[in-house]
């Protein structure tokens, strides 16, 4: 077994950022971990717990993986954890056969899950049930889908099928005048009546899209520990805040959820930690919004509640065959802001 492990984890800025890297020290077996932060922006709470940090350009940089695989080699580093969508894509692709282990899903099923009609389709094919939905690929498709929602009194919500973080998302509701942002989202409601008058300039040139009716106001996360498509742990996790997850959350356990996530684990040969994001339809049946390829922002607080998943990742790269079960777990994971002297 190895004693000593130099990990880098990049997009360390998160909300939850601190906590996470001192998840990976405080694990249970390894106790000499160095850790090496890597993002976009200088200014972070999170630097000052790690051992080092590197500002880097943006994933779609060309000078990106130039300067990444430079503080590998200068760091020595073992393992990669990516924690945005892009660099996970990236990342996969240029060190997934390399002796740097890279915590997630291999490139070509991080392809699939990074686009979301691609992963309606395939959850689609294998039965798992999926809120009313369209593809939009040209104003032709928007007719059609527009005419299905407003004949049959539906109200409806339109994203990119390739984004992240709420960008160009607009949800339905009558009752609002004007485009309004609901809270500090990016997600931005206005009434049918609006949209009809916006929505050609909004998605000039950003197809695909894709529209789907709109679930109720309760989200939901799943985090998915894999190996190898084999589930190995699901938290299952209620917003606190369903558009600001930073809030908090309430963990719980559900039937339904853990055979879905044991499912979506095989029908994706998920590997390491992925998050999927639920909504409730009318009917009070969880429908699946998408499948992140890459760790929950908020994930910290699945850990916080004492559900081994630092531990039990590390178990999956040192390729052991048992895992840590969770003893004890705590039901109300609420964030709060430490006091931190340098």
């Amino acid at each position: 077994m190895k004693n000593k492990i130099n990990i880098l984890i990049t997009c360390v800025g998160g909300e939850y950022g601190p906590e996470l890297i001192s998840s990976f020290r405080n694990n249970k077996f390894i106790k000499q971990i160095r850790i090496i932060g890597v993002d976009t922006k200088e200014s972070l709470i999170s630097k000052e717990f790690l051992d080092k940090f590197y500002l880097v350009p943006a994933p779609k940089k060309k000078n990106y993986i130039k300067i990444i695989d430079r503080i590998i080699k200068i760091n020595k580093i073992s393992l990669i954890l990516p924690t945005s969508d892009e660099e996970s894509l990236i990342l996969s692709k240029f060190y997934q056969n390399s002796k740097v282990k890279i915590i997630c899903s291999n490139y070509k099923q991080l392809k699939i899950l990074s686009n979301k009609i691609e992963t309606y389709k395939v959850l689609e094919y294998n039965k798992i049930p999926l809120p009313i939905w369209f593809q939009i690929y040209s104003e032709n498709d928007f007719i059609k889908a527009i005419k299905y929602f407003k004949k049959n009194n539906k109200l409806f919500c339109v994203k990119p099928a390739v984004s992240r973080g709420s960008r160009n998302v607009l949800v339905i509701n009558n009752n609002l005048k004007g485009i309004h942002n609901i809270g500090n989202s990016r997600e931005r409601h206005l009434s049918f009546k609006t949209f009809l008058k916006v929505y050609k300039k909004i998605y000039k040139n950003k197809y695909p899209l894709i529209m789907m009716e709109k679930l109720k106001a309760k989200a939901f996360d799943l985090d998915i520990l894999s190996k190898d498509g084999k589930l190995i742990n699901v938290v299952c996790r209620k917003r606190v805040d369903s558009i600001l997850h930073y809030k908090g959350h309430l963990i719980f356990n559900n039937k339904y959820l853990y055979s879905l996530a044991k499912k979506l684990s095989k029908i994706f040969n998920l590997n390491y930690l992925h998050d999927c994001d639920l909504m409730l339809d009318n009917k009070g049946n969880f429908r699946i919004l998408e499948i992140n390829p890459r760790p929950s922002g908020s994930v910290a607080l699945s850990i916080s509640a004492g559900v081994p998943l630092i531990e039990n990742l590390l178990c999956i790269y040192l390729n052991k065959k048992k895992f840590f079960k969770t003893k004890k777990i705590k039901k109300i994971a609420l964030p709060y802001t430490k006091i931190l002297s340098i």
